[in-house]
């Protein structure tokens, strides 16, 4: 797999640098959305157990 990605010709590797570039800028997103996602979801349970022992 390293061999097929320092491939100088890219007519052989159909995966070419850009697709790899953009396929890693996705995983990237991705990864960020559901960090994104359980940091808010952490701070709504925190909040909900704040409001919860206060009253």
């Amino acid at each position: 797999m390293v061999a097929l990605a320092s491939s100088p010709n890219p007519k052989s590797n159909p995966y070419t640098w850009l697709e790899k570039k953009v396929d890693a800028r996705r995983i990237q997103s991705c990864v960020a959305a559901f960090c994104l996602f359980f940091l808010l979801l952490d701070v709504y349970f925190v909040a909900k157990l704040l409001i919860c022992r206060r009253v």
